[in-house]
């Protein structure tokens, strides 16, 4: 598997592809929370149209989730959407989302498109309820 990863204005893009292994997964997420970037990260996009064969058991998704939770210390802010269309990953992915450990609001789209409307409609609710200075607590 390889991970193409693209830091963008308020967020990161990888895209996935070719058959799928764990630990590439596990050294994307290092690599996104390790950089100085992650803290004003708003968004994470997971392109997995290319991913070959998606499957980790239960304790690797733990692992992730582990991951992310000690990351959302510096950054509580990130909306994460992943971009697939192949059974096998949606059921991985709904697996990890069942876990309840992912401290960041997530989604599955078929489309990257559809996955950047979301994360701007999600943006805009964020920016609108955010408190400004002189604004009433």
């Amino acid at each position: 598997m390889f991970c193409d990863i693209r830091w963008e204005e308020h967020g990161v893009f990888r895209k996935f592809y070719g058959v799928f292994k764990f630990q590439e997964l596990l050294a994307s997420v290092k690599t996104v929370g390790g950089d100085i970037r992650f803290a004003d990260l708003r968004y994470s996009i997971l392109d997995c149209l290319e991913l070959q064969d998606p499957d980790v058991s239960d304790a690797e998704l733990g692992l992730v989730a582990a991951h992310l939770l000690g990351e959302s210390d510096s950054n509580l802010s990130i909306l994460v959407a992943i971009v697939t269309t192949s059974e096998a990953a949606h059921s991985m992915l709904q697996r990890f989302m069942a876990l309840r450990i992912c401290p960041y609001p997530m989604k599955i789209f078929s489309t990257v498109v559809d996955a950047r409307m979301w994360i701007s409609q999600k943006s805009q609710k964020q920016v609108s309820h955010e408190w400004r200075p002189g604004q009433p607590m």
